[in-house]
């Protein structure tokens, strides 16, 4: 919705509409939380009305009232729009080694996404909520992994050539998996991180990956539970 454009009852309070936003009150609006984490949106002139979206729902739906006077009810689950560029946390260069820790910044689903807001090992970064520890081998890694969890680093490789991943790795369960992606594509396949008898206590798993002169976005993406990553070391196989 462009700036200064808002919902507006109308003054009979039976229309939704679009206007410029002057502070009147069938302008305003309140969110209350509801059932199963759900929102209630009402308005500020009409508190019986809330906001809702004709059925049934599907894409492109128009947005409407529901009067709640007659037990209707409908729940919002907000999210917040995120217009952060993804950039390089640090310049990563192929050969080399890239710390896990030192994904790309930018929006949440796009440079990173960790499945609560908060960092879990209390280290190094605390902006996006990635979790992040001391590493008993100096520096730092990121730990307490989902499924579904992922981190995004914008590299530059210096030559198109063949090389070998070698990835540090620790976990303390046999559930861990996860794959390497470039430019949205697969270059790794499943990878299945062993039970390392503790989650400081580091092995090497080694991958061939062919990988194209330029800049590109690989992506680490955590099929499994946890484990830890400590980092990734890139060499040409010559």
């Amino acid at each position: 919705m462009k700036k200064n454009k808002v919902l507006q009852c109308s003054a009979d309070g039976k229309q939704l509409m679009v206007s410029e936003f002057t502070g009147k009150d069938n302008q305003l609006w309140k969110i209350d939380h509801s059932y199963h984490e759900l929102l209630k949106i009402t308005n500020k002139r009409f508190p019986n009305l809330m906001l809702s979206v004709k059925a049934p729902i599907m894409d492109g739906g128009e947005a409407n009232l529901l009067d709640s006077k007659e037990g209707l009810f409908f729940g919002w689950r907000l999210l917040e729009v995120c217009e952060q560029k993804q950039e390089p946390f640090k310049q990563h260069t192929i050969p080399g080694t890239i710390e896990a820790e030192d994904f790309d910044t930018g929006c949440p689903g796009d440079a990173y996404y960790d499945k609560n807001d908060a960092n879990e090992g209390g280290e190094y970064r605390f902006k996006e909520g990635v979790d992040i520890e001391k590493c008993s081998e100096g520096g730092y890694n990121v730990g307490w992994i989902s499924k579904g969890e992922f981190l995004s680093y914008t590299v530059t490789i210096q030559k198109s050539a063949t090389y070998q991943v070698s990835f540090y790795v620790a976990s303390s369960f046999d559930s861990g998996k996860m794959h390497l992606e470039c430019d949205g594509k697969d270059i790794t396949g499943t990878i299945s991180i062993p039970n390392t008898s503790g989650f400081q206590k580091w092995e090497v798993i080694k991958k061939e990956v062919k990988l194209d002169a330029g800049e590109h976005v690989l992506r680490l993406v955590f099929d499994g539970d946890y484990f830890n990553v400590d980092k990734m070391v890139f060499e040409e196989i010559k």
